[in-house]
C-alpha cells in the first residue's frame, strides 16, 4: 500500500528517548516486524498519510521487515491530528507535561466545534474524562497553546527542561529567536531554595545563648580596658553588664 510521511504530523507526536528506540528496534528484529499494525489516514482526495507507527516504519524499511496497515479514513488533516491526540492518551507512555498537552489539544479543538458560549460545559466534561480538575483542563489548554508556537526543532527540550512558565516565555517570541532565549534559560544559574525557618529556641537555650553573648562583653571590656585605661568609662560599661547579668538571673529564677 502506497502512502507518504507528512513531516507536520511526525513532529507532532511525541519521540521517545534513544533507548526506547534501540528497545524498539532490537523487538521488531526478533519478532520478525511488528505485531500491531501501522496506522494510515486517508483523505476525500484519496492521499493516504501515515498517522500512527512512523519510527516503527522507518525500522521495518531499514531491516527489510514486514507491517501491516490499517487504514482509517478521515475528513482533513484537523481530524487526522484529534485521532492522533486519542491513540497517544490511550496508549499511557507520556510523561505530565505531555499528558498536559494532548489534554490540552483536545479541549481546544472540542471548545471550537462546540462554540464559545459552551466553553464552560466542554471544560466540565473534559475534567470529568480526565479525572482532573476544571482548573487543570484550562491551564493544559494555555500550556498546549504556547507549545504550538515553538519551534518544532527547540520544542521537545523545551517541554523537557523548562517549567510551564518557561516554555511560555519562549513561546512568546518569533520562532527565529526562540533557541537563544532557551539557551539563555538553561545557561541561568539556578536560584536557590529558599531555607527552611529554624524551629524557636527554648527559653533555656535563648538564656544560655544570652550568657554566652554576656560573657563575650565582659571580656571585650577586659582587652580594652588593658589597651588603654579608661577607669571611669570602664566602670560604666561593667556596671551595665552587671545590670544585663543580674536580669537575666532575674528571668531565670522568675
Amino acid at each position: 500500500m502506497d502512502f507518504v510521511i507528512d513531516n507536520s504530523l511526525q513532529t507532532y507526536l511525541w519521540q521517545p528517548g534513544a533507548v526506547s528506540d534501540a528497545e524498539l528496534e532490537n523487538s521488531l528484529i526478533e519478532g520478525g516486524g511488528p505485531r500491531d499494525p501501522l496506522i494510515v489516514a486517508e483523505l476525500p482526495d484519496g492521499k493516504r498519510v501515515l498517522m500512527d507507527g512512523h519510527r516503527r516504519y522507518a525500522i521495518c524499511i531499514e531491516h527489510n521487515l514486514p507491517f501491516e496497515v490499517d487504514v482509517v479514513g478521515c475528513e482533513d488533516m484537523e481530524e487526522v491530528r484529534a485521532y492522533m491526540d486519542s491513540i497517544q492518551l490511550a496508549r499511557r507512555n507520556l510523561n505530565s507535561n505531555q499528558y498536559s498537552i494532548v489534554r490540552g489539544r483536545i479541549e481546544k479543538r472540542r471548545e471550537e466545534k462546540a462554540g464559545k458560549k459552551r466553553k464552560t460545559e466542554c471544560v466540565e466534561k473534559a475534567a470529568k474524562e480526565h479525572g482532573v480538575s476544571e482548573r487543570t483542563v484550562y491551564r493544559d489548554k494555555k500550556y498546549s497553546e504556547a507549545v504550538e508556537k515553538l519551534d518544532p526543532e527547540i520544542r521537545d527540550e523545551a517541554v523537557e527542561k523548562l517549567s510551564r512558565r518557561g516554555v511560555q516565555q519562549v513561546a512568546a517570541l518569533p520562532q527565529e529567536k526562540q533557541r537563544y532565549e532557551l539557551s539563555k534559560i538553561l545557561a541561568a544559574p539556578k536560584k536557590r531554595a529558599p531555607k527552611e525557618p529554624k524551629a524557636p529556641k527554648t527559653f533555656q537555650q535563648a538564656f544560655d545563648e544570652a550568657g554566652k553573648h554576656l560573657a563575650k562583653l565582659q571580656n571585650s571590656l577586659a582587652d580594652m580596658h588593658a589597651a588603654k585605661p579608661d577607669t571611669a568609662l570602664f566602670a560604666s560599661c561593667k556596671r551595665k553588664a552587671k545590670d544585663i547579668g543580674q536580669t537575666l538571673n532575674g528571668w531565670r529564677d522568675a
